[in-house]
Parts: C-alpha cells; sequence; structure tokens
C-alpha cells in the first residue's frame, strides 16, 4: 500500500484558497452599500491517482465532501460615507448696495456609495476671513443671508422650480451616489441682501456646509469605526476630506464663497463763474446785480457699477432770477414756483465717466 503524500495536498488546498482570495470584481470602488457579496471555495484532492470529491467551504467549517454540502461565506458592502463641496463657479458674485436675492451658487456632490440626505447651513464669515476665488477676497461686511434654495429644476439657475427655504439651511432628500465615473452632485444657491451703506468693493465672505444624514428623512448620519466588523450589518465609515472650515472624515464638507459690492461711486463738483456784468466791457466782470453767473456741475463716476435715473436738483437761491439757460443732460425743466432746476442724465456708466451741466442766471 502506498503512503499518502500529505504535502501536495496541502499545496493543492492553499493554492485553490489563494485563488479565491484574489481581488473580484465585486469588490471594486462603487459597490453600493448593503450589497450581499457572497461566495463558497472549494478545495479538490487526490488520493494518489483517484480524485476525490471536493470538499466545499463553509463560515464554521464544512468536512461533507460533495457538491452543494458547503455554505456560503456572506458579508453585506458598507457604507463609504464622501461627500465634497464647492462654488459651482470660482467667481465672486458682483451685487449693487441694497439688492436683494442675489445669488452664490455652491455644488453638493455624494462621492460615497449609497443614496444620502444632507442638511445645509449657510453662514457669514468674520470682517478679515478670506476667500479665493480667482483672486484673494477679504471680508469687511457682512450680507443678510434670507434662504437657501436646492436646484431641484436641475438648471444650475436659480428660479421658481427649485425648492427654497427661507432662513440659512435647507435639505438635500435622497441625492443618489457616484454611477460610472460621474459623481451625483446638485446645485445650493444662498440668497442674501447686500447692506444698503455697502461702498464700492467691499466684500462678504459667505460659506456652505453640508452634513450627511441617513436617506429618507433619517438622522445624523454616525460612524461605526471604532466598531467590530458586522458582516450582517451595513456599517458606516467616513471617508471625507477636509473643507475649508471643516476637519477630515466627519461626514461634513464646506466651502466658501463671496459677494463683492458692485456700486456707483458718484463725484459731484460744483463751480461759479461771472459771465458778463453791467459795467464791464472788456476784463474781469463782477458778480454784481445784473450779473450773468454761470454754474457748472460735473458728475464722476469712479465705480463698478452703472448709476442709472441720475437727477441732479439745484434749489436757485431767491436773489438768482430764472435761469437764462440749462445745458447737459437729457432733458431738463424749470419750476418758478420753488425756483428749481431739474436735469435728467438718465445713466452715467462705471470707471470714471463724467456728466456735466450748466445753469445760467442773473443776479438780481
Amino acid at each position: 500500500m502506498k503512503l499518502l503524500k500529505r504535502a501536495p495536498l496541502r499545496t493543492l488546498a492553499a493554492l485553490a484558497l489563494f485563488a479565491l482570495a484574489m481581488p473580484q470584481t465585486a469588490l471594486a470602488i462603487g459597490t453600493e452599500a448593503g450589497t450581499t457579496i457572497s461566495n463558497t471555495a472549494s478545495v479538490s484532492y487526490s488520493l494518489g491517482a483517484v480524485s476525490q470529491r471536493p470538499v466545499e467551504s463553509s463560515p464554521s467549517g464544512n468536512s461533507v465532501a460533495g457538491t452543494g454540502n458547503g455554505t456560503a461565506t456572506t458579508f453585506l458592502v458598507d457604507n463609504k460615507v464622501n461627500l465634497v463641496t464647492a462654488e459651482l463657479v470660482a467667481a465672486a458674485t458682483q451685487a449693487g448696495p441694497g439688492q436683494t436675492n442675489t445669488v452664490f451658487a455652491f455644488n453638493v456632490s455624494n462621492t460615497g456609495n449609497t443614496v444620502q440626505d444632507y442638511t445645509v447651513v449657510a453662514s457669514n464669515f468674520a470682517v478679515g476671513d478670506t476667500v479665493n476665488l480667482g483672486g484673494l477676497l477679504t471680508d469687511d461686511m457682512d450680507v443678510t443671508i434670507t434662504a437657501v434654495a436646492v436646484d431641484t429644476s436641475g438648471d444650475n439657475a436659480y428660479g421658481a422650480g427649485d425648492t427654497t427655504t427661507a432662513g440659512n439651511s435647507a435639505v438635500i432628500s435622497n441625492l443618489s451616489p457616484s454611477t460610472a465615473g460621474t459623481d451625483s452632485n446638485i446645485t445650493v444657491f444662498v440668497l442674501a441682501t447686500v447692506p444698503i451703506s455697502a461702498v464700492d468693493g467691499s466684500v462678504a465672505v459667505v460659506g456652505l456646509n453640508a452634513t450627511t444624514f441617513d436617506a429618507g428623512g433619517g438622522g445624523i448620519t454616525s460612524s461605526n469605526a471604532g466598531d467590530v466588523w458586522d458582516t450582517t450589518t451595513v456599517q458606516v465609515v467616513f471617508a471625507d476630506g477636509a473643507g475649508s472650515d471643516d476637519v477630515a472624515l466627519n461626514g461634513d464638507y464646506s466651502a466658501r464663497g463671496a459677494y463683492v459690492a458692485a456700486a456707483a461711486l458718484l463725484t459731484v463738483t460744483k463751480s461759479a463763474d461771472v459771465i458778463s456784468d453791467p459795467f464791464t466791457t472788456t476784463g474781469n466782470p463782477k458778480a454784481i446785480p445784473g450779473a450773468v453767473i454761470e454754474y457748472t456741475v460735473e458728475i464722476n463716476n469712479s465705480g463698478t457699477a452703472a448709476a442709472d435715473s441720475v437727477i441732479l436738483t439745484d434749489v436757485l437761491p431767491a436773489t438768482l432770477g430764472a435761469p437764462v439757460t440749462i445745458t447737459g443732460g437729457t432733458s431738463s425743466a424749470y419750476n418758478s414756483t420753488t425756483n428749481t432746476v431739474t436735469i435728467d442724465f438718465g445713466t452715467i456708466g462705471a470707471g470714471a465717466a463724467t456728466a456735466t451741466a450748466t445753469i445760467r442766471a442773473v443776479i438780481q
């Protein structure tokens, strides 16, 4: 009788188990949380030249030979929580002083492996805080955040079809994870009012922080990182990076944006000159009764926004008669009851644009 050679049997078994332990397609990054992964190993061997029935594996160990006598080893894919919040466009929102419902847009992406809800909260930052949006911007004012809207219409533009929540927070419901290498994302709009006192170039740095919640209106998602792995339960692992104002691996992600005040900056200069008097025929006329005085009013706009509906109002002193001439603007009028001149300039453009008017009247 031949002696059984045990070493080759152990080698065959080891090779079979090693082959089954190699990475499979189902283990690729992106497998949805809750997916059941199940398989059974099978060991074949021979006694001498005689092949024996294979022995299949089971979680508790199986020694009954034959196909179908093993039990699959099964586990559930866990929940990899990952998200990114970023500005939709790397540029500040330009808005005029007093402007309402001015919008800064952020983008929230679910880069995890299951559907999640998120709560997003918008906030102002302190004076001196900064954000880089194609250049460093430093906060020197606050806007009033009036609402946060979720782009349910899917067009990346704020409109009536979007879900708007008054205040500084909103909920993103059932955001699907990435598929086929493309992140599932949604745009969030922060609506704000710029203070009427804002001067040209004032900056308000704002932020949006997204916090991960269980889908379907569940509670805040918590990590199972410290728990023993349970093959029958979907456990949570935080895989998120650090945003602008949060730490990594906490289920949050934040980003910063900014509003920049685009205002007209008007400088109004008024000068007076004596055009003529009744007695000076050559030389320098003087401001005596009967002399013609000319007022010149110059309006300069050195701001970054055009000034619209510009109206000059000049109440002449009672010691001056009705205007002899009025020039400048698109139209003008004189009210004899109030001795008031009005001149309509329409729009004065931005960037050192200048408009000029003259008013001539006689000293009584």
